[in-house]
């Protein structure tokens, strides 16, 4: 995370980063707690079912952990401390969708860099500035907590909201080591001795709590800009406080104060002024003693603060710090009070008139009168308000009892938040198997809206929704069974403002009548109303496009001569791709190929994004992740029903991840493009785990890609006028060496009837049931290839009366689906459902057998050279006679079977260095596949990085001198290193190439953090100012931290040189070449020291005179 712009008033922040590793983070990471076990959302364990999609502000991406699904969104919302959209709201949307409860659990932990300062300190309410580690629980944990880029003098402010909005208060908060904390998934000890200086962080806990089957729970917090005014001064203050009341409860304010005024400062006291409409809350004191602060020392005071009512608006609030023997100080902020803090509703009186066409209109007169005891030296005003709003037509409905019908039309209901802590219901009919939108639109200035979804109990939630798009708030919903169901509509934070901009219209969309009508799209003759962005073009004869020779064979190994297909039909089609390389790699992609490296590995070539050359085999990478949207023109469906959407489809993307990466979605929009719902993704769901070299197609891994018909069922959203987008996503910047998406012959079908699907075959006709894996689920069941008609994106698979937990629609004639957990041995049915709930089945078409797939636990040894063969023995279980055996795609020579448990073979010389995937295959094509199980060395490079430091033998005191650092690479370069030098203290680093991330005069350190494209083989070079009073040896001491593309973060030692002898100088204070005169740059470059402070008035007081002296 980093800033763009930041506070418009402070130019020091702007492109600032908030977050470690930003804009390629990897070092802070959310741990999600299921029944006692880890997993690090999105990482081992955890399967993908929506990949990161970004809206216009917001980012959603959804993981499982067996019958736990796990929702994040990220939200730029507006500061409630800055009053700018500069804050990101991190939400974990958590849903128990078993049958039996979990305990789940989340930790969130930041690594939190401000600026160029990786040990961003902390000032915490009630606490002060915060160095080293400390823990909150209960009723310490702050309502917020700030990090600076420098304490005494910030340029780069965040923060972090614990309380208040829709923040869910967690159950401990603490400040951390990131280097202790970073290795740990769940529980983390603090110490309250441990410096935060080097490298600091931060971590939120809400502890594991039951969650029946199908309870919903939203973990949220806020992180961004934080907003600290300063008034300058030798007691310098800084003021900080929301700039608007949340929910018009209490609020902290904070303030900062700093002696700099070159003594101890007295007595010191911050005495804070309030305005009309702002009190002290209970037990609070206008005026907090501070004591005595130490000349280059901070204390701080907090109070807590709140609206009484009557004055509303912006006000200003005022805090000055006074001393017996400093100059006082005064520093103001601006918070602004809501109008509905105002009003206190203590008599409702209601008038209804009713026409013949059954219109009512109710209106609230509200009277208040509101005395309030006066306790500190603010002194509230007595006041009586009169405040007048209508209600909506449907009031009385503020109880699930109350619920007003709604139809599943579509039909919108306008209603009012009046109240302002008014709460509207609905209730609406639902029939099995339908899929209803229930959403919020078209909301006046003062509304914001969520909503919830209960069950036909009207107690048991079953969905909700804060923002989608903007303040409004949208449901999907599958009914499971028919009943009618409730919705209630609440305002945002519980209150809203008393006006009539507080009106809003709901609606719940279902299915409605049949009427036949089509729409077809041939891709001929322009391009017809269709809009694309990123790479989506319409070309015409696609089989005259190839891909460039520098991208195939040198970075990927495609199947054929590396030429498009022709057009399914005509001669034109649109094309995800470029014509420059022949794929979606981008014409700015890395070159040339980088000779010392030659990996090829699936598991770990994620790293390579760090390089600034190829690596052979490696996939293509490219400069930045890509993406584009291929949109429809408008299609009237208006009447319509039982509609589905055909297409013609040829894809080739990566072969590593195929179900994460490389995405190929496709969406529905019925209000003409504003918000769009994913229909699905043609992605298949089993990753195949294929080489980074190898692409996987339409046709399969490492085969032609084959024109194949998509099938969706649209009859949900029938009846309106529509858009379809397609979207190609690469997510990253990883194998993008490949063809990319076509599409032709679009096509929706409303023949008036559903259309049911056919099973022509089963193959193989006998397999094994899955094993239950503790991590990933129902695993190693066999593949099953469905060949039929009419298959739907989203059709289930059943082996007799079990779910395939894995099906995926490859075309609308294949479905492949694994072999379910827990079948018995025998004979099963196979049946398919396409989610219009029209099925086919064929019976006695599949057995189940006691031949289980092999599993390899361990190759002995892990590891060979290049430059010549290794004998190896693989062991596990379930090895059959005639198995074969590959290393990194390559299928190895001298296999014997042994015995079902081990195998010995042997791995070629030859082979490109890394981690390769050893993969086992029995005769019957069933297999497993040890990741990165063995690791081929080069025998002429390293294994490690390192930094070798080169010092010059002597330097003078009050001169300079450069340093060297060699950065040398290994043979797989790690994720990203940081190198931590440290020259003596009191000596100053002036300037480095590459530049430094930050320097530290108190500490001595340096700090550079090289990652992407900045991490290579290199020289670092810097210089050093020796203080003018500096005898003896100077001593450099330094580490290298380095994170492994295969393996936990690695520290060692800077080797080389580490010390300095100085010499005392020249005869004449500033004459730094020794010629016996001072020239006015010399004297400069004295005053420039003297500033920074390495030399004394008095040194300084004699260069000038000498500098007179020499004319």
């Amino acid at each position: 995370m980093g800033t763009t712009g930041g506070d418009p008033t402070n130019a020091n922040d702007d492109n600032k980063v908030l977050l470690y590793g930003h804009p390629y983070p990897w070092s802070s990471f959310t741990t999600v707690r299921v029944d006692g076990n880890d997993y690090s959302y999105g990482g081992t364990g955890m399967s993908m079912v929506t990949g990161a999609t970004a809206s216009t502000d917001s980012i959603t991406s959804t993981w499982t952990v067996g019958n736990i699904i796990v929702t994040q969104t990220l939200t730029i919302v507006t500061s409630s401390t800055t009053g700018r959209a500069d804050t990101a709201k991190i939400d974990y949307k958590i849903t128990n969708n078993g049958s039996n409860s979990s305990e789940v659990g989340i930790r969130l932990m930041l690594d939190t860099m401000l600026g160029d300062n990786d040990g961003a300190p902390f000032n915490i309410p009630g606490t002060g500035a915060v160095t080293t580690e400390m823990e909150f629980t209960g009723a310490s944990i702050p309502d917020y907590w700030q990090a600076f880029d420098d304490l005494s003098n910030p340029s780069v402010i965040s923060q972090g909201t614990l309380t208040g909005g829709s923040a869910t208060t967690p159950d401990t908060f603490m400040t951390a080591y990131w280097d202790d904390i970073y290795d740990t998934t769940w529980a983390y000890t603090v110490s309250t001795s441990q410096s935060l200086t080097d490298d600091s962080a931060v971590a939120l806990y809400w502890n594991p709590k039951t969650f029946t089957a199908g309870q919903i729970s939203t973990y949220t917090t806020y992180y961004g800009l934080g907003k600290v005014t300063i008034v300058a001064g030798n007691l310098t203050a800084g003021l900080t406080a929301p700039s608007t009341v949340s929910n018009c409860s209490n609020f902290t304010v904070v303030s900062y104060v700093t002696n700099v005024g070159g003594s101890t400062a007295n007595d010191v006291a911050a005495t804070i002024s309030l305005p009309a409409g702002l009190m002290l809350s209970t037990g609070e004191t206008s005026q907090k003693d501070m004591g005595s602060i130490t000349n280059g020392s901070s204390n701080q005071s907090s109070w807590s603060v709140e609206p009484y009512g009557g004055v509303c608006g912006n006000m200003t609030l005022t805090v000055t710090v006074t001393s017996s023997n400093v100059d006082s100080n005064t520093v103001s902020v601006d918070v602004n009070v809501p109008e509905a803090c105002c009003v206190t509703t203590t008599t409702t009186s209601t008038s209804t008139t009713s026409t013949s066409t059954s219109t009512s209109t109710s209106t609230i007169n509200v009277t208040t009168t509101t005395t309030v005891p006066i306790t500190t030296t603010t002194t509230a005003p007595v006041t009586t308000t009169t405040v007048s709003a209508e209600a909506d037509a449907y009031e009385v409905d503020d109880t699930c009892a109350q619920a007003t019908t709604i139809s599943t039309d579509g039909t919108k209901q306008a209603h009012n938040f009046v109240p302002i802590t008014d709460e509207d219901w609905v209730k609406f009919s639902a029939v099995s198997g339908i899929v209803y939108t229930i959403e919020t639109s078209d909301l006046g200035m003062g509304a914001d809206t969520q909503l919830y979804l209960y069950d036909t109990d009207c107690v048991s939630l079953l969905d909700e929704n804060d923002d989608y798009m903007g303040l409004e708030s949208l449901i999907e919903w599958t009914a499971t069974s028919s009943g009618t169901y409730y919705v209630k509509i609440a305002p945002y934070g519980g209150y809203a403002t008393m006006s009539s901009d507080t009106d809003y219209n709901v609606s719940v969309t279902g299915s409605s009548a049949v009427v036949n009508t089509s729409f077809f799209d041939n891709m001929e003759g322009g391009t017809n109303g269709w809009t694309a962005t990123g790479f989506w073009h319409q070309e015409t004869n696609p089989e005259l496009v190839s891909i460039i020779s520098g991208i195939n064979p040198e970075l990927v190994s495609l199947p054929d001569n590396g030429y498009l297909p022709s057009a399914y039909s005509g001669s034109t089609v649109w094309w995800y791709g470029e014509n420059s390389t022949g794929t979606f790699i981008g014409s700015d992609y890395h070159t040339p190929i980088c000779a010392e490296y030659n990996e090829s590995d699936p598991v770990f070539n994620w790293s390579e994004y760090n390089w600034s050359c190829q690596t052979a085999k490696n996939g293509g990478t490219s400069y930045a992740a890509n993406t584009g949207n291929l949109i429809s023109p408008t299609i009237d469906l208006t009447g319509v029903s039982n509609a589905s959407l055909t297409f013609m489809s040829w894809y080739e993307i990566e072969g590593v991840d195929v179900n994460m990466y490389d995405m190929m979605y496709v969406y529905i929009s019925t209000d003409a493009g504003v918000t769009y719902t994913q229909l699905g993704a043609i992605n298949p769901i089993n990753d195949v785990d294929g080489e980074s070299f190898r692409p996987y197609s339409s046709g399969g891994l490492g085969l032609t890609g084959v024109w194949v018909s998509q099938h969706f069922d649209i009859s949900s959203y029938a009846s309106s006028q529509m858009v379809i987008k397609f979207t190609f996503d690469t997510v990253d910047n990883l194998y993008n060496g490949f063809r990319g998406w076509i599409i032709d012959d679009v096509m929706i079908g409303t023949t008036g009837a559903a259309v049911s699907p056919t099973i022509m075959t089963v193959a193989p006709s006998g397999g094994v049931s899955g094993v239950i894996d503790p991590y990933y689920g129902c695993v190693n069941g066999t593949i099953v290839s469905i060949v039929g008609t009419n298959f739907m994106n989203g059709a289930t698979v059943e082996f007799g009366t079990t779910y395939a937990d894995t099906a995926s629609v490859a075309s609308s004639s294949l479905i492949q689906a694994e072999v379910p957990c827990a079948l018995a041995d025998g004979t099963y049915d196979v049946t398919v459902t396409n989610p219009n709930g029209q099925g086919a089945t064929m019976t006695s078409a599949f057995t189940v057998t006691t031949a289980y797939p092999p599993a390899i636990s361990s190759i002995s040894p892990t590891s060979g050279t290049n430059d010549q063969s290794t004998a190896v023995t693989i062991t596990g279980s379930n090895f059959e006679n005639g198995a074969t055996v590959e290393v990194g795609g390559t299928t190895l020579s001298n296999i014997v079977v042994v015995s079902s448990t081990s195998i010995t073979a042997t791995v070629p010389a030859g082979l490109s260095g890394g981690h390769k995937n050893v993969l086992v295959t029995n005769p019957d094509s069933q297999y497993d596949v040890l990741m990165g199980g063995f690791y081929v060395n080069y025998t002429t490079s390293i294994d490690q990085a390192a930094v070798i430091r080169d010092l010059p033998s002597t330097t003078t005191a009050g001169g300079s001198f450069t340093a060297t650092l060699e950065l040398v690479l290994g043979d797989v370069p790690p994720n990203s290193v940081i190198i931590n030098e440290f020259v003596p203290t009191g000596w100053t680093v002036t300037g480095s190439s590459p530049t430094y991330n930050s320097f530290n005069s108190a500490t001595g350190e340096v700090k550079w953090i090289l990652y992407g494209a900045s991490l290579y083989a290199m020289n670092i070079t810097y210089t050093v100012s020796v203080p003018a009073n500096a005898t003896g040896t100077g001593t450099f001491t330094g580490e290298l931290k380095y994170n492994n593309v295969d393996g936990d973060p690695v520290t060692q030692t800077i080797t080389g040189d580490t010390s300095i002898e100085i010499s005392a100088g020249c005869a004449l204070k500033g004459d730094t070449d020794c010629d016996g005169l001072v020239s006015d740059f010399e004297l400069l470059t004295y005053v420039d020291l003297w500033v920074q402070g390495t030399v004394t008035d008095f040194d300084l007081l004699e260069a000038i005179d000498n500098w007179v002296n020499s004319g």
